[in-house]
């Protein structure tokens, strides 16, 4: 039999998304809100040196995505006791957010599938080194973790130092852009995310 046509059936209803666009679009689900909600939270009172509680105004999503790089970090120093140190700088007047570490990645290819493994980390959805559940003991598990800030950011750049090389690759338009790795030599041990989110999704 031939293919049946019905031409009177309106088509343009259904569509297929790529796995950027769906997360984007349902964000809820990977992130959290993104819109503003308030809560009473636990606050350090300089004036005072102590903890206070106060109602904050904030977006869920947000803090997520904020959350997410500092966990790579933390998860680091649970693996492997390489990362020490970890420095936040928050740029108000950009909305800039940089997160250092004195840890470092291996700035090598993987040997299967060809592509630097800070590439894999912070730009490849479904990658990392968390899927085994039987010794697990970090945060992640999913595939995505750090890679949901990097969608929901405007830019986002990675820098990082093995002890041996450097690497850097900066990411755009939600993850779907990115620059080549550069590669060059350096003996300064560290990793370094800068990212802009995208305020006004």
């Amino acid at each position: 039999m031939g293919e049946v046509i019905l031409s009177s059936v309106d088509l343009s209803k259904y569509q297929k998304l790529s796995e950027l666009d769906h997360i984007r679009l349902r964000a809820g689900i990977f992130i959290g809100s993104v819109y503003e909600t308030s809560s009473v939270c636990w606050v350090y009172d300089e004036s005072t040196d102590r903890m206070k509680q106060e109602e904050l105004v904030f977006s869920p999503g947000l803090l997520k995505i904020f959350d997410e790089v500092i966990s790579n970090s933390v998860d680091e120093h649970i693996r492997s006791k390489k990362v020490n140190n970890i420095w936040v700088d928050l740029h108000q007047m950009t909305g800039e957010i940089q997160i250092r570490d004195d840890g470092g990645i291996p700035v090598q290819k993987h040997p299967e599938y060809g592509v630097y493994v800070p590439q894999m980390i912070f730009g490849e959805l479904r990658t990392g080194s968390n899927f085994n559940d039987d010794d697990r003991m970090t945060a992640g598990q999913n595939g995505y973790g750090v890679k949901l800030s990097n969608i929901f950011s405007q830019n986002f750049r990675v820098e990082t130092c093995d002890g041996k090389q450097r690497y850097v690759q900066e990411f755009s338009n939600g993850m779907k852009e990115k620059t080549e790795p550069k590669i060059s030599r350096s003996t300064v041990k560290g990793t370094t995310i800068t990212f802009t989110p995208e305020y006004d999704y």
